[in-house]
């Protein structure tokens, strides 16, 4: 029977949450219920406009509104549903909605040419997108510019500021605050160096670090000052020292391998280095017990009593560090986000994350844009993909929005699985979801987040049925996570099971017990350079392939450089490979030869991206299909007589043009683009070169990839922007989503990706890839984070030589 009950059973204001593992039919689950909504003539204001179904990523929100369409489709033209993988989807839609089962072809039908009619009512998107309409409509409200652009990535907004504010810093002679950045930077990075020759990078990683977490709470950063007496509390710890050195009276001297730690720790007290005194000093006894004469032990233990009376004080002297160290880099972030918050507003450009946080602030302030009051009118129900990929800031912003669906006889309905926040999805806050189940399941009166309207309509159900994994695989993972993991609870590597991952229940389905196989093999790496691991991956190919096609492969890694590597691999072998990095159109050579064309076309001193472009593929090919005789040697050797001190310097493109064997391709290829920069659309433009090239004719394996570039283009367009230059740095600085071709699923090739990127996904062979690197842990230094009552971060300053 389904978690989500019939139509006629459901009593509203209502709120469902579904917890679940992967595999369990989450986004099925999630799909039923929309369909549901969209078919009952039983709940109410369950029209198209009145849905919303948010999910975390383009792919998801495509994905989902495909599923809703197939269901659609299959109940509307009565397909066999047996040959989709959704089981019997009409007895299933009849269990859930209270109809006729001879109307339900034309309750579908009419919905699937509603959906197509009024598109824009088919609410099916991330939660970025909804958060950017809702602020692109009350931009004027707000004091936002209008038509400002928003970006998924900032790191060309943050490098652009970086640079303006740096170039401000110098011209202006602000020497005071240049000094606090570069002691800020070698904070953080922890280097140590006299001199940087290009601090850049250190100052990027700061930044944009500060930034991210900015982006996951309400509050902005806010940095502390203490009263602490700490002149007091050293001249006090001065006094101790002496003190154990009157007592030890060069009777109990230094252990050896104590005395340079104990005279470093004695030069930061005279000096008041806070740091030097936190990492030098030593938490037990530096003075040596052995070797004394039966009389001296007593002296000996008065000397240990005395040393630990400084625990104390190290103690508080910690804490004061932690808390005011950034303190006086104050003035610094201060400036650096006023020359942000200057290039934002001047560029018309925000940030996705910008967004979320805007709104937050604004109805933090109790200023609630028209647009939500508009959206409260409609919207009554909300559903909710991966719930655990949820931030503060998204939460906060939408849940006005569900108290009012509520308010009106709405629901929520929300599938996650806690466990998956071990993915660290963005800035993820697994805790929002875990907190609205337990106040959901222990029905507390005085409620925090729903509203008592619902108390006794919520409630929480488990899919606990495994539809990917049979009982072999599932009892593997089991024997991982609630058997060896468990036995490090409560201690350094989980000292609490806050996500239930030692915790939780899963089955495999009636008749699939003991389906499923697990192989794992330890491989040893003598020399870095070895690669063992790549004998062993053949050899687990060959023998799956005798079973399965290349397609139903998975092969997982935890980063991109190992991927990278086993596309290598795969590729030596002959094994047709499809990873998500070589789906970025970036890393096609016929794409990136014509970024190559258009770098020339934007500035055609450019003698590289031009070289780079005639010794290419498209124009091999292009001379070729166009029947002239030049082929590379000639290219070739005409970059060389370019290039030689016999010929008087110029640009390329100018010593190809006035060349008498070249000067007619450039005036069948390069002449009419010449002259049409500027004049036609980048889209035309591109469009033009093509044609002119016949990129298309011959190059018929690359069309998926030359299509994604024009659709790239045609995006880029139309946010107002057609300057090469532009389209250029973004294209460069762009996400690897925003330029990756979806991999059809009747391509028959092995794929390769991170663990990471194979969220959601499931296939029949998976081969994990684990390297340990032999190190049991690390010392993590830099910036953390403490939140206080009024919401503002207060960065703190953690690392291993205070903890000890």
């Amino acid at each position: 029977m389904s978690v989500l009950g019939k139509d006629t059973e459901l009593k509203f204001p209502h709120v469902l949450i579904v917890e679940a593992s992967a595999g369990s039919g989450k986004t099925h689950t999630l799909t039923k219920r929309y369909v549901q909504f969209l078919l009952s003539n039983k709940i109410p204001n369950s029209e198209l406009p009145n849905i919303l179904a948010i999910t975390f990523t383009n792919n998801a929100a495509r994905e989902m509104k495909e599923r809703i369409l197939e269901w659609l489709k299959i109940l509307a033209l009565e397909i066999d549903s047996e040959r989709y993988k959704y089981g019997d989807v009409k007895k299933e839609t009849l269990e859930l909605v209270e109809i006729k089962p001879e109307s339900i072809k034309e309750r579908a039908k009419s919905k699937i040419e509603e959906i197509l009619n009024k598109y824009t009512d088919f609410q099916v998107s991330t939660i970025d997108s909804f958060a950017s309409r809702i602020l692109m409509a009350s931009c004027d409200e707000l004091g936002f510019p209008p038509q400002f652009e928003i970006t998924m990535s900032q790191k060309e907004l943050l490098d652009y500021t970086i640079d303006l504010w740096l170039q401000d810093i110098v011209i202006n002679e602000r020497k005071g605050l240049f000094n606090k950045l570069m002691k800020l930077c070698d904070e953080v990075s922890g280097e140590k160096s006299t001199y940087k020759w290009d601090p850049i990078y250190s100052i990027q990683k700061t930044f944009y670090g500060m930034i991210e977490k900015e982006f996951q709470e309400v509050g902005e950063l806010a940095f502390c000052t203490r009263d602490d007496n700490i002149e007091d509390i050293i001249s006090q710890m001065k006094s101790i020292v002496a003190e154990v050195e009157k007592i030890a009276g060069g009777i109990v001297q230094l252990k050896k391998n104590s005395v340079l730690k104990y005279n470093r720790f004695k030069r930061a007290l005279e000096n008041k280095n806070l740091y030097g005194i936190l990492k030098e000093y030593s938490l037990k006894c530096p003075f040596a017990k052995s070797g004394l004469k039966k009389g001296d032990l007593e002296r000996y233990l008065e000397v240990e009593s005395k040393w630990e009376t400084l625990r104390k004080y190290m103690q508080f002297i910690a804490v004061h560090y932690a808390f005011t160290h950034y303190g006086k880099f104050r003035d610094i972030w201060e400036s650096f986000k006023n020359t942000l918050e200057m290039v934002k507003r001047k560029t018309k450009t925000l940030y996705i994350q910008d967004i979320n946080k805007k709104l937050s602030q604004y109805l933090h302030q109790n200023v609630v844009p028209e647009i939500y009051y508009k959206l409260g009118n409609f919207l009554y129900h909300f559903l909710m993909d991966e719930f655990q990929d949820t931030d503060k800031v998204q939460w906060q912003n939408l849940l006005p929005l569900v108290h009012e669906a509520l308010s009106k006889g709405g629901s929520f309905f929300a599938v996650g699985d806690l466990k998956q926040a071990i993915y660290m999805f963005r800035n993820a806050d697994y805790k929002i979801m875990k907190e609205l189940i337990e106040e959901v399941e222990n029905n507390e009166a005085q409620r925090k987040i729903l509203p008592m309207s619902v108390s006794k309509s919520s409630e929480v159900k488990r899919l606990k049925y495994n539809y990917r994994s049979g009982g072999v695989i599932l009892n593997y993972v089991d024997s991982i996570f609630k058997g060896k993991l468990k036995e490090y609870l409560e201690t350094d590597v989980l000292p609490q099971d806050k996500s239930g991952l030692t915790s939780y229940e899963q089955f495999p389905l009636e008749g699939r017990e003991k389906e499923g196989y697990v192989f794992t093999k330890s491989v040893l790496k003598i020399d870095k350079d070895e690669t063992p691991e790549k004998d062993l991956l053949y050899s687990i190919l060959d023998d799956v392939k005798e079973r399965y096609r290349w397609g139903d492969i998975a092969i997982l890694a935890l980063k991109n450089d190992h991927v990278r590597e086993v596309v290598k691999w795969l590729n030596e072998r002959g094994i047709p490979v499809a990873s998500f990095s070589s789906l970025d159109i970036r890393n096609r050579r016929i794409v990136m030869e014509l970024i190559s064309l258009l770098r020339f076309l934007n500035s055609p001193i450019d003698n590289l991206s031009f070289a780079t472009f005639i010794m290419g593929d498209i124009f091999r090919e292009a001379l070729k299909t166009s029947g002239f005789s030049v082929n590379e040697n000639a290219i070739k050797n005409l970059l060389f007589s370019w290039n030689s001190k016999d010929v008087p310097k110029s640009h390329l493109y100018i010593y190809f043009r006035n060349h008498p064997a070249f000067e007619p391709l450039w005036k069948r290829f390069f002449e009419k683009l010449i002259k049409n920069v500027g004049f036609y659309s980048l889209y035309d433009l591109l469009v033009l070169i093509y044609r002119d090239f016949e990129v298309f004719k011959n190059f018929r394996e690359e069309q998926g990839f030359l299509i994604k570039l024009l659709d790239y283009v045609h995006g880029f367009e139309k946010k107002g922007l057609n300057n090469i230059g532009d389209f250029l740095e973004a294209f460069e600085n762009a996400d690897e989503e925003e330029l990756s071709v979806t991999l059809p699923d009747y391509v028959d090739a092995v794929k390769v990706m991170t663990v990471h990127k194979a969220k959601g996904l499931g296939f029949p062979v998976v081969i994990n890839l684990l390297y340990h690197n032999g190190k049991k842990g690390s010392n993590r230094k830099g910036i953390y984070y403490f939140k206080n009552p009024d919401g503002e971060l207060i960065p703190i300053k953690l690392d291993a030589d205070m903890l000890n």
